[in-house]
């Protein structure tokens, strides 16, 4: 049962997800990955309905794990907007005090 990340370590794993996935030699392994599940799914006899399931559930981890990658930039984003916010909160109260 992992303790919840404070900001600033959810801030650094959207921006290390972010380079993760701009990596071209990740993405170049993702789609290796997925033209072979593919190849094997194209391949697979109509009959063997168990191998298909085995495929396509291999080809579904493999999305959810972009998938990940992407939720975590999404809470980066949230919580970069958040601080956006606040920071032009405390400028317009700054002014009205002056």
């Amino acid at each position: 049962d992992a303790s919840p990340m404070n900001d600033h370590e959810t801030l650094q794993r959207a921006q290390k997800a972010k380079s993760l996935l701009e990596d071209r030699g990740l993405n170049d392994a993702f789609e290796g990955v997925r033209q072979a599940l593919l190849l094997k799914f194209e391949q697979c006899p109509v009959r063997d309905v168990e191998g298909q399931h085995e495929i396509k559930l291999m080809l579904k981890l493999l999305t959810d794990v972009k998938a990940n990658l992407l939720s975590w930039i999404d809470s980066g984003k949230v919580i970069e907007s958040r601080n956006s916010m606040l920071e032009r909160a405390k400028k317009g109260i700054n002014a009205f005090r002056s």
